[in-house]
């Protein structure tokens, strides 16, 4: 019998090769994937991986089309031909005819996987990308390649049996169109219906929980799982279904065995779907929960009015064998008569969600098991992700207070948004991300840590200013967590594989990121990156860059450049909130920035990351008219910072390196290109006469004063005012400071006002 088989599928299989143009197809979409990822553009991610994911799709979603009607046209080939009479007496059963047929159909298909991934491999290997990452996504696309084609073909077979030519061929590209686009596009994403992804002829188009190297395959493995058995166990009722219709044309003397069959496979692919069914039914109902505790966006206030000064915070946590969280954290809170004292140093009082108690917040999942103060149980209340308690309970004498807060729960938040599914936080045994401003350890005092944007009922998001005023010594210590582990704090002295140690003094908060991702580092450069395989190449260049302007800027400022440790870059879209574009942001001494395709370690982000150096933030002025209180005195701190970039030009054009600008900044007045080009005119006569190093010596001496510009915070959809202004330099200060140096100088007259 099995020999029998073998025979009919080489014959069925060359029957299909001597068309001889399906042999084309399978080139062209190798071909197509080669041009597509060899050479990525200069203003594009040079990650050949994320290039490749999105070729993927394109080649997924088109040919996917071929194995739903080739499935067709092999059916209806025999059952329309003259000979098919003369094939019934082949010793070759109905069941062994569909399965002969999908076999070879399936092997013609896996020429699509093959030479799809030798284009690949090609521009991987050009782009040097490790062979380990190579082999990894060719095995995980792979298997969505194939399980795509498997079920494709058993639909096209289906049709073919059911319906005549005439009808079976329209109604297998409408079938291909709901299965492959109009059901991720527009029924799952409108109506939000997860379950129907198991219906999807391939994933890749609603597919941002695939597009992330590292932690995809961590988190989508029990999705996939699931929707690889529900698939298996459709596609054999489809060909079940078809060899049971067979009977239409192929007598048989057990017609009603094979109808019982496939009314069986029906039964066993329903019962597949099950398990499906369920992990979308719990996480929407954990969603729905959520929901239920969290404030909708008009309902929030800003989290630093609640907020409270700490002196330092020790965290002890574990991942538990159910990649649930076990922790302890140690707060040194300071007091004043007892009264907690605001974090914000614009407010004299600490708002409290409860008259007479201190409030922290920890995400709702964790449940506290023992709560001490100053080494006494102490009561406290939970509601929601708000842990309160009496401030009768603190020591009214002292003004330092010791809360020690054990806990433990599930961390794994998963959500879906309007168009897309992320994961808020999560532990897994191959990775880990817990943002600082989640709360997986209790955060002094806030509004809330979650809420619903945009009015939606059943939409969760998180807030990205809790920790906009904190500043406190942190010291963390990992256990159990098995994946390499990376964090916004520098590893301890002690850090150990098996018990990862980091701490750092006056930060905001601790972010921890884990996976196998690497750290990218280059001889002399302090700064390094954490990012995927796939962008080790780009990151070492950009380090190198990186060198050359700080031995720049380092030799005319004649100090160490030191506001920035370490950059984290790789594709973030899968920990992208609901409501949020997450765009680049600081914690402390690191700078994190989401990879897209279209977006890349290129020079606009060397910018971004000179003015961290230079002046401790991310280079993002305030587009907003100046304060009322200095409307009549322009300030020229954005001009003062361009002149850095356009000495740094300077040299640039000197030296004959390629002329790469530092960007300015938005302007924060209305005369700002007038002033410009008023300093830029006293730069050029300076450095044409010789007295350049005293133009760096005007420069350093605004910097060391100050020329940080604060950044708003984007909290809940809602642009909150800072609560300091930018620096104010008034045209007279600068020519001050300049003619300390320049006596002999003036300014050039700026527009058309006398004065």
């Amino acid at each position: 019998m099995i020999v029998r088989f073998l025979h009919q599928t080489s014959m069925e299989l060359l029957l299909l090769l001597k068309l001889r143009w399906p042999l084309l197809l399978p080139a062209a979409a190798g071909v197509w994937m080669l041009i597509h990822t060899q050479s990525p553009t200069a203003t594009a991610s040079q990650d050949v991986n994320l290039y490749a994911f999105s070729e993927h799709s394109n080649i997924l979603v088109i040919s996917t089309v071929v194995p739903v009607l080739l499935g067709v046209l092999m059916l209806r080939r025999d059952l329309l031909h003259p000979s098919y009479e003369w094939m019934l007496r082949l010793p070759v059963s109905g069941a062994g005819w569909i399965a002969a047929k999908w076999t070879a159909g399936f092997l013609y298909m896996s020429l699509f996987t093959l030479a799809v991934h030798l284009g690949y491999a090609v521009s991987a290997l050009r782009m040097h990308l490790p062979l380990s990452s190579l082999l990894h996504e060719a095995v995980r696309f792979s298997l969505i390649y194939e399980q795509s084609y498997g079920i494709s073909l058993a639909l096209g077979m289906f049709l073919g049996v059911l319906l005549p030519l005439r009808f079976a061929l329209p109604v297998a590209f409408c079938g291909w169109m709901f299965g492959s686009i109009f059901l991720q596009l527009y029924v799952v994403r409108t109506f939000r219906l997860t379950e129907l992804k198991a219906f999807y002829l391939h994933p890749l188009i609603d597919s941002q929980l695939l597009e992330n190297e590292i932690w995809s395959p961590v988190l989508t493995l029990p999705d996939q799982a699931d929707i690889a058995l529900f698939n298996a166990a459709f596609g054999l009722f489809l060909l079940c279904a078809s060899w049971a219709l067979l009977g239409k044309y192929r007598p048989s003397l057990h017609r009603g065995r094979t109808s019982v069959i496939a009314l069986a496979a029906l039964a066993l692919s329903g019962a597949a779907f099950i398990p499906y069914a369920n992990l979308v039914q719990s996480r929407t109902n954990h969603q729905l929960e959520l929901a239920a505790v969290s404030p909708g966006e008009e309902e929030l206030e800003p989290n630093h009015s609640y907020s409270f000064r700490l002196y330092s915070i020790r965290i002890e946590a574990a991942r538990l064998p159910d990649n649930s969280l076990q922790a302890r954290a140690v707060l040194t809170v300071p007091t004043e008569s007892g009264q907690l004292l605001p974090a914000d140093p614009g407010r004299t009082h600490v708002r409290a969600h409860v008259d007479g108690y201190a409030t922290f917040l920890l995400y709702p999942t964790l449940t506290v098991d023992s709560l001490q103060v100053n080494g006494m149980e102490a009561q406290w209340q939970r509601d929601g992700d708000k842990l309160s308690i009496p401030l009768q309970q603190l020591d009214a004498g002292s003004d330092k207070q010791t809360v020690i807060v054990t806990y433990h729960g599930p961390i794994d938040e998963w959500t879906r948004g309007y168009n897309n599914e992320s994961y808020l936080t999560f532990i897994r045994q191959g990775g880990a991300y817990l943002p600082a401003n989640i709360g997986w350890y209790p955060l002094p005092g806030g509004d809330s840590l979650l809420y619903k944007p945009g009015g939606e009922a059943s939409i969760v998001s998180e807030r990205q200013d809790m920790n906009r005023f904190t500043s406190a010594d942190f010291d963390v210590t990992l256990t159990g967590f098995q994946s390499k582990m990376f964090a916004t704090l520098p590893s301890a002295a002690d850090d150990k594989p098996v018990k990862r140690h980091f701490s750092a003094a006056g930060v905001s908060g601790v972010s921890l990121y884990g996976g196998a991702f690497e750290r990218v580092t280059v001889p002399g450069e302090p700064v390094s990156i954490v990012t995927t395989p796939g962008n080790r190449e780009e990151s070492r260049r950009f380090l190198e860059r990186l060198h050359e302007r700080r031995q720049y800027f380092e030799g005319m400022t004649g100090e160490r450049l030191s506001s920035l440790r370490q950059i984290i870059y790789f594709p973030m879209n899968l920990v992208e909130s609901p409501g949020i574009n997450r765009q680049q942001y600081t914690i402390g001494d690191t700078f994190i920035v989401p990879e897209s395709q279209h977006g890349n370690l290129d020079f606009y982000l060397l910018d971004t990351v000179t003015n961290m150096l230079l002046f401790g933030d991310a280079g993002k002025a305030i587009n907003a008219p100046a304060p009322a209180q200095h409307a009549p005195d322009p300030s020229l701190v954005s001009e003062i910072r361009w002149a850095f970039g356009f000495m740094y030009n300077e040299y640039l054009q000197s030296s004959a390196i390629d002329n790469v600008p530092v960007l300015s900044d938005p302007s924060l007045n209305d005369n700002a290109d007038s002033y410009r080009e008023a300093i830029r005119q006293m730069i050029d006569a300076a450095v044409m006469r010789g007295d350049g190093p005293k133009v760096w010596k005007v420069l350093n001496r605004f910097r060391t004063q100050g020329l940080r510009l604060p950044v708003p915070i984007n909290a809940a959809g809602m642009r909150e005012t800072p609560a300091y202004d930018f620096p104010v330099i008034t045209p007279e200060e600068w020519l001050r400071e300049w003619h300390r140096y320049m006596p002999e100088d003036g300014m050039p007259r700026i527009g058309s006002d006398p004065n």
